[in-house]
């Protein structure tokens, strides 16, 4: 997906999340013309969808959430990107 002079390659994982797409999308435009401003971004569909983690935006469980992050970390140094279809 290119945009600007610039182009972004996203894993197969977040093209299937389209809100996350969109978002980051407009975050990196390379166009400052384009890109999100904060404002754009508190509009966005995933900034606005339930975050079950956070309570009046803070960690409920932070032990947990560090956790959850360790466990998608790939230490055996093969690619975790799958092909498009």
């Amino acid at each position: 997906m290119s945009h600007g002079i610039g182009s972004l390659v996203l894993p197969l994982v977040i093209m299937k999340e389209l809100k996350i797409k969109d978002l980051l999308v407009g975050i990196l435009n390379m166009n400052t013309d384009h890109r999100f401003t904060i404002n754009d971004i508190q509009r966005s569909d995933w900034f606005k969808m339930p975050q079950p983690m956070l309570t009046n935006g803070r960690l409920n469980n932070p032990a947990a959430v560090a956790e959850r992050m360790k466990s998608k970390i790939n230490l055996s140094g093969e690619s975790i990107v799958e092909d498009a279809p």
